[in-house]
């Protein structure tokens, strides 16, 4: 991608499913996003001169903490000495059946081995709904991330269905690979005492249930 370090204004088109490596190539320098319309290729440019930037990691993974987080644990939370959670948005309300967001903010302290993807679960009255999902929205595994990194991973969440008893839910996240029976949680390494349960799941807090 030597071509997008030209000063005149250029344009490059490159597959969609490598944009995640792209972003490490360029390790901070600027390049845009001017179309992803193409669910196989991208746009790209070095100048966005009045266009829109539709690169979804520009925000993702920064190198500077993001602005906007609205809760913080008291102390470090660490999984495997890499990845630290910094903070976290989330409602504290929300109607039963209906959909909320739910934005996780991490540090890197190290490069991870692996992909590794997101469980949010969201336990009252022996039921549980749950937020499990591949981190930034499947655009980037965790394996690109790098020392150093912020990320930030916005996810939707729907609050169970008309079976769920309107009550306060319990909200525990964490880092997985593998699928049922054959998964695997990522281990907690530092936690503030009563935040960290025995299967390496990190309580931010509850979320009411209307």
């Amino acid at each position: 991608m030597t071509l997008l370090g030209q000063e005149q204004r250029v344009f490059a088109i490159a597959p969609a499913a490598d944009l995640c490596a792209l972003h490490r190539q360029f390790a901070g320098k600027p390049y845009y996003v001017l179309d992803d319309s193409n669910v196989r290729a991208i746009l790209l440019s070095n100048k966005v001169d009045g266009a829109t930037d539709r690169n979804p990691l520009a925000r993702s993974i920064v190198r500077s903490e993001p602005s906007g987080i609205t809760a913080r644990p008291p102390g470090p939370v660490v999984w495997d000495d890499k990845i630290e959670l910094v903070g976290w948005t989330m409602p504290e309300r929300v109607s039963r059946g209906a959909e909320f967001e739910v934005t996780l903010y991490f540090k890197l302290r190290g490069n991870v081995p692996g992909a590794w993807k997101i469980f949010a679960h969201f336990d009252g009255g022996g039921l549980r709904f749950n937020g499990d999902h591949d981190p930034i929205r499947g655009r980037c595994a965790s394996s690109f991330w790098q020392a150093g990194d912020y990320i930030v991973d916005p996810f939707p969440v729907k609050a169970g269905d008309f079976t769920f008893e309107r009550r306060d839910y319990e909200v525990r996240v964490g880092f997985f690979t593998g699928a049922n029976p054959n998964w695997k949680n990522m281990n907690v390494t530092a936690a503030p005492p009563g935040l960290e349960d025995n299967v390496d799941r990190i309580l931010l807090g509850k979320v009411r249930v209307d």
